[in-house]
């Protein structure tokens, strides 16, 4: 179709502004692309509107704009008009302007209409009838429209002479990119509308616009894209948060592993951990302790350094990058190797060189399939995403139970399931997430063995062991924090024994992924005698927050007394055990944080101010059980959400020493999307939450930098960490009173009861055993 004389001049008229849009940050490309935006006259006195710019810009003025898609508010996108005043809608007294300045007076459309924009006039006629309508124009069609006639306004392009050629509009985008450009959209939106931590991400330098715009670009330049590739795209977006609860994960059964681990100490790498089922000392002629210095062909740390991807906590980076050396699943979007790798090993004076055979498991899911197109959306996307929801949450609160868990923060890694099913693969591989490379610490005097009706439930590992002054220490393994009502149970009654049979209290805590949130506070209630202060969140709402709130509230009024909230309330705390008093404390709290939601999403703050989240704003002690003696608490740089939260929070009430390496720094609470698409995505997390500690300081990106700072050696790999323990129980002694007090032999009856305790003989630091 032909565009009218009024409508192309509008256009050019409109173009003749594009210096003050890009100045701005927008392209009348952009416009156009961005649902059939349209150039319009401005009525004789209507009001200026310029949404998004500031009140210091100006232009002369002009009586056209672009408007906006129906859509879309406000109406009027473009305007020549000068700026006095911030306030909006403005009116448009002449003022002089940096900007306008540069710019040709347009008093009137005729002026605007210049010889030469009359000579521009058959290029433009010739691009919009190659273009076709606008309002049914591709995005990618629209945005080459914009830039070939800005070119020419500009002068980058002659605007004279009737051979000029018109360059073509971008082809049309095929229906697998508009697919991919939907998934990758709905992806990017949840972090632009939900992800609490964005200024603070900013201030980092975390760029997610610029990512967003590289990977918009390469899938619309490449229509054969595999879904692979697609894959690594969106990985790479996450992955550019700097966040480790940032993750994204594909329908994938490939992965592979080698069966040794490698870590880095003292600046070298060294062989942490062997599978001796798989590689025999007859195969494999290398122990513990040997260092590595090449992997592939090349030195260790560039391979290390090519895994590493966007760098986010220096420490955690490196070691979850040498994790990956010899372990990689595609789930996570890494890239599968297979077949043989050869590494040098110095083992004494001399470098030998052992091949080994990747473990690999290929892909069980095909890839590539076609699309199905339904033909409702003949020319959109046709994977869709509606319908997208949190991972593992209820449609609609039906009861006070449900709406407590809607409410339920989640302070765990989102990718610990991934790593639990690596460590399966060798029981014995100490450094994987959930285990722990700390020996005993001394030699045991009993250790906990739980009840077979308890196993399944109950992951904690204990034992007291004597220091060489022969006082008795308790130490406690966490491996996370996912406990339930049994796993506080067990706690309590090791705290009960460990109370009056201990002088102090070891927490280990080293590669532990975090876990729920009232399963940790009901652990801390047991380590204070004090009320200790959380972290407060600001968290991002919207209106399905505010109606949980609302139904949380209503369901409250709704039940028939008090004690039937309590025991909706007691089937969620995961064992975080109130007296009365409290428990009516607590329930107030969960009304007030309720309240607190609905009345700042009604303030229109969709990230809210600070907020105690679930409304606990400290951890008061546990009404009958209370270890009050010193703690020290073993961290790393595997640790995260949860296990930065609580070793943070026992720091700031100055109740436990830190020991060991900085946190990883996953500092919010997690929610989890699943969403349709036919790209192989199953699903994704973001932080909802971003929290600061009572001191000010944010978790996230920061961690809990140790009291005590330990870092490994290279002689810890070669003797089991025994260096590593000597240092744990130097910073105990140094916490113990002067004169000691001698401990009994073994816990009272009712904590031997409650423990099963299993007297341990001839066990020493150098052999710790991990079932």
């Amino acid at each position: 179709m032909a565009y009218s004389s009024r409508r192309r001049k509008s256009l050019v008229a409109a173009l003749s502004l594009s210096t003050l849009l890009q100045a701005c940050g927008l392209h009348v490309g952009e416009a156009l692309a961005q649902g059939a935006a349209r150039v319009v006259p401005v009525p004789a006195g209507a009001p200026q509107l310029v949404p998004g710019l500031s009140g210091s810009l100006g232009a002369a003025a002009a009586p056209w704009a672009v408007a906006a898609p129906q859509a879309a508010a406000p109406a009027w996108v473009l305007l020549g008009s000068a700026l006095a005043a911030p306030a909006l809608p403005l009116a448009s007294p002449a003022a002089p302007s940096p900007l306008a300045a540069g710019l040709p007076a347009l008093a009137r459309p005729a002026d605007a209409v210049s010889l030469a924009a009359e000579r521009l006039g058959r290029r433009v006629d010739a691009a919009l009838e190659a273009a076709g309508p606008i309002e049914r124009a591709p995005a990618a069609a629209a945005r080459s429209l914009g830039v070939v006639l800005e070119a020419a306004i500009s002068g980058e392009s002659p605007i004279a002479g009737a051979g000029d050629a018109v360059p073509a509009p971008a082809p049309a985008l095929t229906s697998d990119q508009r697919r991919r450009l939907e998934s990758f959209t709905f992806l990017a939106r949840v972090y632009t509308e939900h992800y609490a931590p964005a200024r603070w991400k900013k201030e980092l330098g975390v760029d997610l616009l610029a990512e967003h715009r590289r990977i918009k670009a390469e899938i619309e330049a490449k229509p054969d894209m595999g879904q692979v590739e697609f894959q690594r795209l969106v990985k790479g977006f996450v992955t550019a948060t700097r966040d480790f609860h940032a993750g994204i994960q594909f329908a994938s059964t490939e992965r592979s592993k080698l069966p040794l681990r490698i870590q880095q100490a003292e600046g070298k790498y060294w062989i942490a951990q062997i599978d001796r089922k798989k590689l025999p000392k007859s195969k494999f002629p290398f122990s513990v302790g040997d260092e590595v210095v090449e992997f592939g062909g090349r030195p260790v740390a560039e391979a290390v350094a090519e895994l590493v991807g966007v760098p986010n906590m220096e420490r955690t980076d490196a070691r979850i990058a040498e994790g990956r050396l010899t372990a990689r699943a595609r789930l996570t979007g890494a890239a599968v190797p297979q077949g043989e790798v050869a590494i040098k090993i110095r083992a004494g004076d001399s470098v030998r060189e052992a091949t080994l055979t990747w473990d690999y498991r290929p892909e069980g899911v095909p890839l590539d399939v076609a699309a199905r197109e339904g033909g409702l959306f003949p020319e959109a996307a046709g994977g869709g995403t509606g319908g997208a929801r949190e991972a593992r949450v209820a449609a609609r609160a039906t009861g006070l139970r449900q709406a407590l868990k809607r409410l339920m923060p989640s302070l765990l890694h989102p990718f610990a399931d991934d790593f639990s099913r690596f460590s399966e693969d060798d029981p014995n591989d100490k450094f994987a997430m959930g285990k722990s490379f700390v020996p005993y610490l001394g030699k045991p005097i009993w250790e906990l063995e739980l009840p077979d009706e308890l196993k399944e439930d109950v992951n904690l590992e204990a034992y007291i062991y004597k220091n060489e002054e022969g006082r008795a220490i308790g130490v406690i393994r966490i491996p996370d924090y996912m406990g339930n009502e049994k796993s506080a149970a067990v706690f309590a009654g090791l705290i009960k024994a460990f109370q009056k049979n201990t002088e102090g209290l070891v927490i280990d805590q080293v590669n532990n992924p975090g876990g729920n949130m009232f399963y940790m506070n009901a652990l801390i209630s047991m380590l204070n005698d004090e009320p200790v202060a959380v972290p407060k969140h600001q968290a991002v709402i919207d209106e399905s927050d505010a109606q949980w709130a609302a139904q949380l509230l209503e369901q409250f009024k709704k039940a028939n007394s008090d004690q039937a909230a309590r025991e909706a309330l007691r089937e969620d705390r995961a064992g975080f055990k109130l007296s009365a008093s409290e428990e009516e404390g607590m329930l107030e709290g969960i009304k007030k944080y309720a309240m607190e939601l609905l009345a700042e999403f009604a303030a229109g703050r969709r990230l809210t101010n600070e907020l105690a989240l679930f409304g606990q704003e400290k951890i008061n002690p546990h009404p009958e059980i209370r270890y009050a003696k010193p703690i020290v608490v073993l961290v790393n740089e595997l640790d995260f959400s949860a296990a930065d939260f609580f070793p943070s929070i026992l720091q700031d009430a100055k109740r436990a020493t830190i020991f060991g390496v900085r946190t990883g720094g996953a500092g919010g609470a997690v929610k989890s999307v699943e969403f349709p698409n036919q790209q192989g995505i199953t699903g994704f997390s973001y932080t909802w939450t971003f929290a600061r500690r009572p001191t000010g300081s944010p978790l996230e990106n920061r961690g809990v930098e140790p009291d005590v700072a330990y870092e490994p050696t290279a002689l810890d790999y070669r003797r089991n960490f025994a260096g590593y323990a000597r240092a744990v129980n130097a910073t105990m002694s140094g916490l113990l009173p002067a004169a000691p007090v001698r401990p009994k032999a073994g816990p009272e009856a009712e904590g031997r009861a409650a423990l099963r305790v299993r007297p341990r003989s001839g066990r020493g630091a150098t052999s710790r055993r991990r079932p």
